[in-house]
């Protein structure tokens, strides 16, 4: 009896060296699985991270390039309206102007009809 009590220890030993065995190399695999996810964790954030800041800068970019269309159409417009102010300007010195002159011409006309009126009256 002892020596089949014995038997049954050294198979019991036997078995549970195997699954000690084996539940280490489950658990070497489970922790380079682990390590794995852990990797591939912190190379995702990092590309989340890096992919934000690519994000914010293009925002930047394309906000300062709007920017800088705008202020080129306003200054286009500011020198178009300028323009426009200068071209109504001298159109309207020079219709005042020949205004002026059409109305002296008259009024010399007026006074040479007058002076010959006055002649025809005197004679």
């Amino acid at each position: 009896e002892k020596a089949h009590m014995l038997e049954l220890l050294q198979m019991d030993k036997a078995y549970l060296s195997k699954e000690v065995q084996v539940m280490g190399e489950r658990e070497s695999k489970l922790e380079l699985a682990n390590d794995k996810l852990s990797t591939k964790y912190r190379e995702t954030k990092k590309a989340r991270s890096d992919l934000q800041e690519r994000l914010v800068a293009q925002s930047e970019d394309t906000r300062l390039a709007y920017e800088t269309r705008l202020q080129a159409e306003i200054a286009r417009l500011h020198a178009s309206h300028a323009a426009d102010v200068d071209k109504v300007r001298a159109e309207c010195t020079s219709m005042a102007d020949q205004e002026l002159r059409l109305l002296r011409e008259r009024r010399d006309v007026a006074e040479r009809d007058n002076g010959k009126m006055q002649r025809e009256v005197k004679e």
